[in-house]
This record gives C-alpha cells, sequence and structure tokens, in this order.
C-alpha cells in the first residue's frame, strides 16, 4: 500500500466522541480540543497532574512526537483513584487482570438501596494501539459522596472487599491486606510547552542519507559523441544533476548553478549535469539541448544519459525509499567524497545547501540523523537506540550490496562485502556472499576461506554450508562437497542450488534415481533454474526416457535462450530419434552461441555426415 503510494495517514483531524447516554455517540472533536491534524497513533490515560480528572498523553508518528492534553475543567463532581498489587503467588504483582467494582452509598432517606449499579474496572496492560495508560484505576463519581464497598476480584480467582473509603483519594491496596491505605500523590514534573512550527508545503525534497551506500558508476555521453564514466574515486564530493530543455525548473536550477559557480569551486564540489531529453517516445534534437547549454553559458560537465543508467538511478532511489515513483525533474544525486550516495534532492536545490551537504561529515549515528533530520530536535542516547541503529545501518548496506549483485556490479558488491566483514567480523552474511562472489570469479581459496568464516561464525548458516558444497565439488572434495551440501539442506530445505549440486554429484557417483530426485526438488523451489532443468534431462536421458529429456531441455532454453548446453543436449536427443534437421538445427544454434564449444561441433559434423548418408541412392 505504502510503495503505491498511499498512506496511513490522510492527514484527518483527531476525533473524539461523547457518549450520550444511550444508544449514539456525539462528535465533540472541535469544542474538544483535541482535533489537531497530527498523525496519531497511541493514547496513554492519567491522572498527570492528580488533580481528580484524567488526562490524556497522545504519541504521533511525526512532529510534535508528544502532546500533553491536561483536563483542567473545573467542576463539583467527585472521584476514587486506587492502585492494586497482586500477592505475587496466585496473581502477578501488578495485579493485570483484576476487576474492580465500586458501589456507593444511598442516601439514609432513599428506600431504594439498590438504585445504583456498582462501576467497574479491569486492570490491563495494554491500552489500544502500543499503548499503556497508568495503573491507577480512576472512578469518576460525579455527584456521589459516600462509597459504600469496592470488592476485588483478583487475577487468581479470590475476592475481597474494602469499606470505608472516602471520595477525591487515592488508596493503595494490596492483595491480602484488609485495609485500604490513603496514599498521598502529589506530582510536579516542569513541562514546557512548546508551539510546532511546521513547514510550508513545498513539492521540493531534501533526503539526508542515515546510512551511505557505495554509488554505482555513472556513464554518459559526452557533446562530442563519447563515453565517459564517472566512477566517484577522484576523492571530491559531485552532484549529479538529472534535466531536460523543456523542464523550466532545471533551467532556473542550472542559472543558479552558473551563477554560483566561484563558489561551487572554492567548495571542492564538481557537477555533472545529465539531459534526459533523448529519452521517452518524443527526443528532443541533440542539437536543441547543446545550444541551451551554451546560452546558459554552463560552466560544468554536461552529456546525456541512456534508459539503462536511467533505469539503475531509478533503482538506486527504489532501494532506498518504500515510495516508488518515478524520479521528478529537476532530480540530483550527491556523492561524497569517498564515493559514497549522501544526499538526494528531488525537486530544485540551492548551491549553499548542496554544498553545506557536502561538508556535512557526522561522527556517529546521532550527529548524522540530527543532520540528515529535516526539523530541529534531539535523539535519544540510549543502548538499545544504537544497537538498533547499528543493525540498520548494516542491514542497509548488506541490502545495497544484493542490488549490485543484481545489476551485475560485482566488483561494487565485492567491496560492500569487504567492508561489512571488516565493521562486522562476527556476522556471517557478508562473508557468505564474499565467498559467492569470489568463487564464481575462480578465486576458489579466498572463496573457501570467506565461507568457512561464515560457517565458524554461525554454524547454522544454511547458505554458507550451500556455497562451501559447491567449493569443495570444484575441487574435487567430494566427501566434503557432500556433507556440506546435506548439511545445507538439513538446515534449509528450501535451497535450490544446494539440491542440484547435491544431484550432480550423486549423478557422478552413478545414483541417478537420487539424482534425479535432487533436480527435482530443486525445480519444484525455483522452476526458473535453467541448471537443474538442464541436469534433470541428462538422467532422462541416461534412463533411455528421450520424451522426459526433452522437456525438460526445452524447458531450460525457455528459460534462457542464451545456454549453449541445452540446445546441443536437445540436438542429441534428437539424433537418437532419428530426427537428424532438427538436431542439427540444436547443435548449429549452439555453435552460434559457443563457436568454440567442441562437443556441438563434433556433433553437427557427425549429423550433417548421418543425413549426408541417408540422403545417397
Amino acid at each position: 500500500m505504502i510503495m503505491e503510494g498511499r498512506s496511513f495517514s490522510g492527514r484527518e483531524r483527531n476525533c473524539c466522541f461523547l457518549n450520550t447516554g444511550g444508544k449514539r455517540f456525539a462528535t465533540v472533536s472541535a469544542i474538544s480540543g483535541f482535533d489537531f491534524i497530527d498523525d496519531g497513533r497511541g493514547i496513554a490515560v492519567t491522572d498527570w497532574d492528580s488533580d481528580g480528572d484524567l488526562d490524556m498523553w497522545i504519541s504521533n508518528r511525526n512532529a510534535p512526537r508528544l502532546r500533553l492534553m491536561r483536563n483542567d475543567l473545573v467542576t463539583p463532581n467527585h472521584f476514587l483513584r486506587m492502585r492494586l498489587v497482586g500477592n505475587g503467588e496466585t496473581s502477578n504483582r501488578d495485579a493485570v487482570g483484576a476487576r474492580v467494582q465500586l458501589f456507593v452509598k444511598s442516601p439514609a432517606n432513599d428506600s431504594d438501596v439498590n438504585r445504583t449499579a456498582p462501576m467497574s474496572r479491569t486492570l490491563r496492560a495494554g491500552e489500544g494501539f502500543i499503548s499503556q495508560s497508568s495503573k491507577w484505576l480512576h472512578f469518576g463519581l460525579g455527584q456521589e459522596e459516600v462509597i459504600d464497598r469496592v470488592t476485588v476480584s483478583w487475577p487468581g480467582g479470590e475476592t475481597e472487599s474494602y469499606s470505608g473509603l472516602s471520595v477525591d483519594t487515592s488508596y493503595r491496596i494490596q492483595q491480602g491486606n484488609p485495609t485500604a491505605n490513603p496514599v498521598a500523590v502529589d506530582r510536579h514534573v516542569d513541562l514546557t510547552a512548546t508551539e510546532q512550527t511546521l513547514p510550508p508545503v513545498t513539492r521540493k525534497a531534501r533526503i539526508a542519507l542515515q546510512t551511505r551506500l557505495q554509488m554505482l558508476p555513472i556513464t554518459f555521453q559526452k557533446s562530442d559523441g563519447t563515453s565517459v564514466t564517472e566512477p566517484f574515486t577522484g576523492g571530491k564530493p559531485t552532484l549529479i544533476n538529472l534535466w531536460a530543455s523543456w523542464c523550466q525548473p532545471c533551467l532556473a536550477e542550472l542559472t543558479e548553478f552558473s551563477q554560483q559557480q566561484q563558489a561551487i569551486e572554492q567548495g571542492g564540489l564538481q557537477i555533472i549535469a545529465l539531459s534526459v531529453d533523448q529519452l521517452g517516445e518524443n527526443p528532443t534534437s541533440p542539437t536543441v539541448v547543446r545550444s541551451l547549454i551554451e546560452k546558459l553559458e554552463f560552466p560544468f560537465t554536461w552529456g546525456e544519459i541512456d534508459d539503462t543508467q536511467m533505469e539503475q538511478l531509478q533503482q538506486l532511489h527504489d532501494q532506498l525509499f518504500y515510495l516508488n515513483k518515478p524520479l521528478p525533474l529537476p532530480t540530483s544525486f550527491l556523492v561524497d567524497d569517498q564515493g559514497r550516495l549522501s544526499a538526494i534532492y528531488r525537486g530544485p536545490v540551492s548551491p549553499e545547501q548542496v554544498l553545506a551537504d557536502a561538508h556535512r561529515q557526522p561522527n556517529n549515528y546521532h550527529e548524522n540523523l540530527l543532520q540528515a533530520a529535516c526539523v530541529p530536535g534531539h535523539t535519544i542516547d540510549h543502548p538499545h537506540v544504537h544497537q538498533v541503529a547499528q543493525q540498520f545501518d548494516r542491514q542497509s548496506k548488506f541490502q545495497g550490496g544484493m542490488w549490485f549483485e543484481d545489476i551485475g556490479l560485482n566488483d561494487h558488491a565485492l567491496r560492500q562485502y569487504t567492508q561489512l566483514a571488516t565493521e562486522n567480523p562476527t556476522w556471517s552474511a557478508p562473508f557468505r556472499r564474499l565467498a559467492y562472489l569470489l568463487m564464481h570469479r575462480g578465486d576458489l581459496g579466498k572463496a573457501t576461506d570467506s565461507a568457512l568464516r561464515a560457517v565458524d561464525i554461525e554454524p547454522e548458516d544454511a547458505g554458507a554450508h550451500s556455497v562451501l558444497g559447491d567449493l569443495f565439488t570444484r575441487q574435487g572434495d567430494r566427501r566434503r562437497a557432500e556433507y556440506h551440501l546435506r548439511e545445507a539442506i538439513r538446515l534449509d530445505d528450501r535451497i535450490a542450488e544446494a539440491h542440484n549440486n547435491l544431484g550432480s554429484m550423486l549423478a557422478s557417483k552413478g545414483q541417478l534415481a537420487a539424482a534425479g530426485a535432487s533436480f527435482q526438488r530443486a525445480i519444484d523451489i525455483d522452476d526458473k533454474m535453467a541448471e537443474a532443468h538442464i541436469n534433470l534431462g541428462s538422467v532422462y536421458a541416461a534412463r533411455g526416457d528421450l520424451s522426459g529429456a526433452i522437456r525438460h531441455y526445452r524447458e531450460a532454453i525457455e528459460i534462457d535462450s542464451t545456454l549453449a548446453d541445452p540446445y546441443n543436449n536437445l540436438g542429441s536427443m534428437y539424433a537418437r530419434q532419428n530426427k537428424l534437421d532438427l538436431a542439427i538445427e540444436c547443435f548449429a544454434k549452439a555453435l552460434q552461441l559457443e563457436p568454440n564449444n567442441p562437443d556441438a561441433q563434433r556433433n553437427l559434423e557427425r549429423a550433417r555426415q548421418l543425413k549426408q548418408q541417408r540422403q545417397r541412392p
């Protein structure tokens, strides 16, 4: 819902409803003083100032985070408050779950001694959404001045009765004690009321990141047609600005950048303005874009961005925010002097703001949070807050590494995981991903060291066992490979790679039935795993089930048409069925994909020879 642009808060005003004594409620929101436009979340009810009436603390998702709604109405009504204490044996010490009934005494001249029903309260551990009200039970007595008795049904099942209580008094009632003891409650807490000043409504947004992620390299075309890649390794903060010639706010922003050239250069900031004019169905002529830049006398680097690079910038934005909407124009990405993304600006941004953010170097989480916040305030300095912040920081960086893998920037992913492993030597996840990437790079030694470190840190890391099984298979150590693959499956039966690799090992030992079951399990988990389809097809072929083999080879081709092996294997099946034309077509396709594939070359030559022999009179 959030990613679709909807919200839990529609900026509705808070509501207050009055029980009219019948079956209906009256809306008294405006006259009650509750109808703020806050994004309210929790309400805690308590007699905060000990004056006999109930006040409310209200927490909000946004500013102001807390409101105290103090009840200052002056009335002649009476009250009774009590704090219950369980015995800690049959009932809990807080007496949560206790049920209290209060009976008032009718006047002596009133013949109907039961004219008033008892008032009831239950002591609860929670009050509504993420809220806990006071454990003091409060009874509003109205004009009643004499209390007959109070009965308490404790959570353990016992019921006790107390009499002789006075109105407008607070009592402490302890389970097993026949007397209710008066308690003097006098709260004096100095609170300073402040007026919340909301920022003006704007379509512009400055997002300073709490976790700085390594920026992906940006490739763009310069005006002379040459392709340039900015790796962000020059040690200078850089602003990547996306703009278009038809975007008036973009042109105003570029003009301001040009006018502030001296301050920008003195601040050590470099700007790369990238035009998106050539994207979309109706691209703007490059000549028009070049003329516009010359007219603005833009003194910084500029160029054009293609669809692929624009899509990656959109994905980078979407990695960081729940609300995945197309980037507006202008949009700018600020990269710090260490090549990390530090801020995103949706809409125009002033040179002064960019320069201030470019030199923002927080020393810790609290400084970064304060400098990144959109409104003034302070942070909570508590060990638990620090722990949660560190977990959020490392998880964000880990997700960034996974995204780099998804878009094929494995070098960036390796750097990200290496940094995480250095900063978090007791966390197995970065070591596991390092092992995986190093293995596919061919560095089996370092990959094995990383995978073993991951298993040493977390013996039940199924993914690390799976990678170790693959590594030992590649190194010819079948015994250790099989152990780790089976261990991975024991810990997590949903790892398709582990089942597929175990199947390959079993097939190499001639255990085709067990191998086929492993390949099928891998497909059941991930039916888009082309390698498992190829392997299962080979099991069918070895059993002589050509139709089953053909079905899985075709499935592999459907999943990934760039693989040569399924074409070559499919051709072999057609050849065994004497369908030489189809076989030749498959072998030729395999060679088109891998021109130096010796199996495909040999099979194609043999199929053509067989076809020629059969065509002779």
